[in-house]
């Protein structure tokens, strides 16, 4: 079976309490492709916020995934790390 992304696995498609496990499993970048892409369509939402902030542009992408802006400021934490790092 193939699906939207491409993937030729009949094993997706079998009952939803497995498939869920080891589409997550198996396929752990292209479901986060597919949640953030396809299914939030993430950066569509938050180009048009191209003159916000780091910390708003954090706030935004918390409540688009969360559908809250609960965590944020751990988020906010993690994103200041992270661009130390990849400076």
């Amino acid at each position: 079976m193939k699906n939207k992304t491409g993937v030729n696995d009949a094993k997706i498609v079998t009952p939803v309490g497995y498939a869920t496990q080891y589409v997550a499993n198996t396929y752990p970048y292209e479901c986060a492709d597919w949640f953030w892409n396809v299914y939030k369509d993430i950066n569509t939402k938050i180009a048009g916020g191209a003159s916000l902030s780091a910390a708003e542009t954090v706030k935004k992408v918390t409540n688009e995934v969360r559908g809250t802006t609960s965590g944020y400021e751990t988020r906010l934490t993690f994103y200041e790390k992270a661009k130390q790092i990849f400076q």
